[in-house]
């Protein structure tokens, strides 16, 4: 494949992705008001923060902190987490694109791109345990949400 082949189809990946990404926070939107009209604020904050919307743009990947975001904890709505895991994925794909463009002859550069994409890689884990921990918890809110509200429970019986 020549490397002008090779740019278009990292192009092409990148518009559908962003295609994908614009639904996706199209659709967290719309679930956020939903939420919030049926179950309270309190429970849709936690999908996205309406007052805090904003896209984080990625400048310069080669910034050493550039995906901090607001403090882990209770504080990161769906939202923020999945910024933070998105511009962990473009970082580390910038030092992959970095690290094969780098001289094979320059052990030191090549071991330095490598320690810098192998840190962003390690973090994006444990950001996606926290995106999922994070679902459980709206999901149970609403779930509690629900109970408060006299919502039956169905219990189905063993055989």
């Amino acid at each position: 494949m020549f490397k002008n082949d090779e740019s278009a189809v990292i192009l092409d990946r990148v518009q559908q992705y962003d295609e994908f990404y614009r639904g996706w926070r199209q659709r967290l939107i719309e679930n956020q008001f939903r939420v919030s009209r049926y179950f309270g604020a309190n429970l849709s904050d936690n999908i996205l923060n309406l007052k805090e919307l904003e896209v984080p743009k990625l400048e310069d990947p080669s910034e050493p902190e550039r995906c901090t975001m607001p403090e882990s904890g209770k504080d990161m709505d769906m939202n923020k987490r999945a910024e933070r895991i998105r511009c962990l994925v473009t970082v580390s794909a910038f030092w992959d694109r970095r690290q094969k463009a780098a001289d094979p002859r320059d052990p030191e550069e090549n071991f330095a791109l490598g320690k810098m994409r192998s840190i962003n890689t390690e973090n994006i884990h444990p950001q996606m345990i926290s995106h999922e921990a994070s679902y459980v918890s709206i999901l149970r809110g609403i779930d509690n949400r629900f109970f408060a509200l006299g919502a039956q429970t169905v219990k189905v019986r063993e055989p």
